[in-house]
């Protein structure tokens, strides 16, 4: 089963928001484990909510 496509519509909105903060963090000079840090947790993010839609929770 699918995720519903709200589920999708936000986690692409998400993604897209994440992308463009470390667009930004590097261009300020963030140092590079800060943005895998934050790409790891935007990652996790991402898997938990796919999973719960999956299982049919509603999204937390």
């Amino acid at each position: 089963m699918a995720p519903p496509s709200g589920v999708i519509q936000e986690l692409a909105t998400y993604v897209v928001a994440v992308t463009r903060s470390l667009a930004v963090l590097s261009r300020a000079g963030s140092p590079l484990p800060d943005l895998c840090a934050v790409t790891r947790l935007a990652r996790t993010t991402v898997a938990t909510a796919l999973a719960h839609a999956n299982a049919g929770h509603a999204p937390t």
